[in-house]
């Protein structure tokens, strides 16, 4: 039924559909969906969540950067003093 109606949708000379548009049709707004999961009155805190989980993907990337760095330079005096 599902494929039928993708075909229909696809086949409609008024109007072509972008696949975008017509997974939008068949399967809603995903924000919307997020914002009923998560149980919020309006879509735009959804963004709000969204910016601050942007801010934190850079705060972890720079943290793991620092981490490596200091791995690093761990590693290089253990094999110096291995070395010696």
């Amino acid at each position: 039924m599902l494929r039928q109606t993708i075909r229909a949708l696809g086949q409609r000379e008024d109007r072509r559909f972008t696949r975008a548009e017509l997974e939008r049709l068949l399967f809603g707004s995903p924000m919307r969906k997020l914002q009923l999961l998560l149980g919020h009155a309006h879509e735009s805190t959804v963004y709000i969540y969204l910016d601050l989980l942007d801010e934190f993907q850079e705060i972890v990337l720079s943290a793991l950067a620092e981490w490596d760095t200091q791995v690093a330079a761990l590693e290089a005096v253990a094999s110096e003093a291995a070395a010696a």
